[in-house]
């Protein structure tokens, strides 16, 4: 028996067992949905020796799955989430194609099938029972452990609500559920599908039981992209080759490279053009030079690319090239715009003053922005975000998180964060409290152990006249507390050893600039000895010569 038999196999035994339970469930006067089912088990018993790609695909049942748990029953609900798991951690559901519960009523028309059944689990939090929180938790993380992960935009929103909401009610243990859901995100490569491209060739779900119409997916590597940009760049040449060529001849009987507003059949200049040959393969040019893609001459003009083809393959071939490329770019922008999506949900959650959920949003704001600093890039950092830092430096309980947070992002988007840090430093060294001094002082004692960032902050703000001063009020701070004005003895030790240890790094650098400085110089001199040396040889050599 192979792979795709015993994962047939397993996709029966597991449907069949599963539809059987929620017809024992079902009260009687579900007459309805109990004869669906019935259905779906005659049709699951046909196909039992059908092996094929489609033969282990249950996207189209899970409407009896969305019924059951719309009755709000908890014993139906446990068995559709317990068989929902399942099936999706087998694949069988992946939720990857149109969402047929909503196409026809023409309700959001790029909306996919994972919408409805991340909507259908999430609904499941209502029901006041632990064990339902717990399947509901496990499901949605099978869903973000699948190979292509779809959820997206609102959906994604929505899981996340949904995440903390069940924190919020105890559940300690999905902090990790969280944190393997961000890192799918952040770490999803999947190329999106062009929604509105394949819902204009016609897909529908007019028949429940018609085969699934998968979404074709589309592999594009940057391979790819190479070959595009090598195929322009070399009709770029041959554009200059026919314009040289048109130079010489003169401009009267010659076609334009180009389709006119208004063709005018009998005009001479349609009729005549010029021929020219490829040097690297003496293929003469057509009437509008050289097919694009095969270098063949070409005797047609696409009007929708706006370059010479040979044949329609050849123009269909180039178009699809310039559709992959877009849905590859969509698609990026679709992902990047996920992992904000995240990242302005935990902020939001994490800039309020009384909020249990603050700490566990500042731990995941900390892990992405050490796992993925170049996403952190993307952002911005509106008023909202440097309003969540001060709140959270203020409490004691999320100050040591967000001095971290803090000294990531100076490290990696100080570029972004000119005014922004101005703001958060001055906040620091005017309005931190007394009992946060501690916490102060270890974010300082982090930031001098790299005294060429330090220099650089002092050059980007101390010494640029519109801008703050930022590390002369640091260091200012830390010396009003070296004397002792604001805090215990303990306090006063550490910020002595950090001037102590800034000062000898800062004596270190310049030195090291300087000896960079001399070598530079030393350098240029020996080159420029070397050369006068050679000059010599050569008037050497000349003489040589004539003598």
């Amino acid at each position: 028996m192979n792979q795709n038999q015993d994962s047939h196999v397993i996709y029966q035994e597991l449907l069949t067992s599963s539809l059987n339970k929620l017809l024992k469930l079902l009260p009687k006067q579900m007459v309805s949905l109990k004869t669906l089912i019935d259905k779906s088990l005659e049709q699951i018993e046909q196909t039992k020796n059908d092996v094929n790609r489609f033969a282990t695909n249950a996207n189209k049942y899970f409407i009896i799955y969305k019924y059951c748990i719309d009755i709000k029953h908890n014993k139906i609900t446990e068995c559709c989430l317990y068989d929902l798991e399942k099936l999706i951690s087998q694949n069988f559901i992946d939720g990857y194609s149109y969402d047929y519960l909503e196409f026809e009523k023409g309700k959001q028309k790029d909306r996919m099938l994972i919408d409805s059944i991340v909507e259908s689990i999430i609904s499941c939090t209502k029901l006041q029972d632990e064990n339902l929180h717990y399947l509901i938790v496990k499901c949605i993380d099978a869903l973000f452990k699948q190979q292509r992960l779809l959820i997206s935009g609102e959906t994604l929103l929505s899981t996340f609500k949904a995440y903390l909401h069940l924190y919020k009610l105890g559940m300690g243990s999905i902090k990790n559920s969280i944190k393997q859901a961000i890192k799918s995100v952040y770490d999803n490569s999947q190329v999106k599908v062009d929604m509105e491209n394949m819902l204009n060739k016609g897909l529908s779900w007019n028949s429940f039981y018609d085969e699934p119409k998968e979404i074709e997916e589309v592999a594009i590597s940057d391979g790819d992209i190479v070959e595009y940009v090598s195929i322009t760049l070399r009709h770029m040449v041959d554009d200059v080759i026919l314009y040289n060529e048109r130079i010489k001849t003169g401009q009267a009987n010659i076609p334009i490279a180009s389709v006119p507003q208004a063709w005018e059949a009998e005009d001479i200049k349609y009729k005549n053009y010029i021929e020219v040959k490829v040097v690297e393969n003496g293929i003469t040019s057509g009437k509008f030079g050289w097919c694009i893609l095969c270098r063949q001459p070409a005797p047609y003009f696409c009007k929708d690319t706006r370059v010479p083809v040979c044949s329609v393959p050849c123009k269909k071939k180039h178009f699809e090239m310039i559709e992959n490329i877009k849905i590859m770019q969509s698609g990026q922008q679709s992902r990047n715009d996920d992992c904000q999506i995240i990242f302005k949900y935990l902020s939001s959650k994490a800039n309020k003053d009384k909020n249990i959920k603050k700490e566990v949003c500042l731990d995941f704001i900390l892990y992405i922005i050490e796992s993925y600093p170049l996403h952190i890039q993307q952002l911005n950092f509106d008023e909202n975000f440097i309003n969540m830092i001060c709140l959270n430096l203020k409490n004691k309980r999320t100050s040591t998180t967000t001095f971290k947070i803090l000294l990531l992002l100076i490290f990696h988007a100080r570029d972004l964060l000119q005014i922004q840090l101005e703001i958060i430093f001055d906040f620091v060294i005017n309005k931190l409290p007394s009992d946060q001094t501690s916490a102060f002082l270890d974010f300082t004692l982090q930031l001098i152990e790299y005294p060429k960032l330090i220099l650089e902050l002092f050059t980007n703000h101390d010494c640029v006249i519109e801008r703050k001063n930022v590390v002369q009020t640091l260091f200012e701070k830390v010396a009003q507390i070296a004397q002792g004005e604001q805090t215990n003895q303990d306090n006063c030790l550490i910020a002595n050893s950090i001037i102590q240890k800034h000062l000898q790094q800062f004596i270190k650098l310049v030195q090291e600039e300087q000896n960079n400085s001399i070598a530079g110089y030393n350098s240029e001199q020996i080159e420029e000895q070397n050369h006068d040396q050679l000059k010599k040889m050569i008037k050497n050599i000349e003489h040589f010569d004539q003598a």
